[in-house]
């Protein structure tokens, strides 16, 4: 077999990709496969850039799409031949800037990076964590274990400074209570709480 250079194929685009750790295009995600050039191979000029053309596309695409510069930097940096993450990220938005290719505005980038499940920033207000949480519930449905997705416990509280009032802890699957205020559990708690006891009274009396 020819020992000549191979590059990543994606035969759904049409061309070099880019690829991840899993060998999947970075433009569509398809599997690539490995195509060996004709009279050998020979790296393209791209004024010092250990990318391609094609693969510099495909990065913006994929930038374009959500991931930061950092992040696609971090996924190729060695599959280009990079020594650091941090260099093929110079690379990259030097290249860009080249080829005319814009990056995403920094601040959108940052509200995109905050997030998670595209859905919850960081730092949101109380009217921004409602809409959260009742898009959580209507994603999990009642039937979640724990967290926002299940009913509220039935019980009330047993301590001040608001004894009496509602429990606002959801409920455990298979029952209408919290574990603080199941009946099934009290022996749990009450062991619990005894041992707990003990072993403050045994700090105190090392403390003295």
């Amino acid at each position: 077999m020819s020992d000549r250079p191979t590059h990543a194929f994606c035969p759904v685009c049409g061309e070099e990709s880019a690829i991840d750790a899993e060998r999947r295009c970075l433009w569509c995600r398809g599997e690539t496969v490995e195509r060996r050039r004709r009279g050998g191979w020979t790296r393209p000029d791209l004024r010092g850039s250990r990318y391609t053309e094609a693969q510099l596309r495909a990065l913006h695409l994929a930038h374009m799409r959500g991931s930061s510069i950092r992040s696609l930097a971090k996924r190729t940096y060695r599959k280009a031949g990079y020594r650091s993450f941090r260099s093929a990220e110079l690379a990259i938005g030097r290249e860009w800037r080249r080829l005319g290719l814009a990056a995403r505005d920094r601040i959108e980038q940052v509200v995109i990076s905050s997030t998670k499940h595209g859905r919850a920033p960081r730092r949101r207000t109380s009217v921004e964590d409602s809409y959260y949480r009742r898009w959580l519930r209507e994603r999990r449905g009642w039937r979640a274990i724990r967290g926002p997705g299940r009913p509220r416990c039935k019980g009330r509280r047993l301590s001040y400074p608001r004894k009496g009032e509602p429990c606002l802890r959801p409920a455990m699957e298979g029952s209408e209570y919290c574990a603080q205020h199941d009946p099934a559990r009290r022996e749990e708690r009450l062991v619990h709480m005894a041992a707990m006891r003990e072993r403050a009274g045994k700090e105190r009396e090392a403390a003295a």
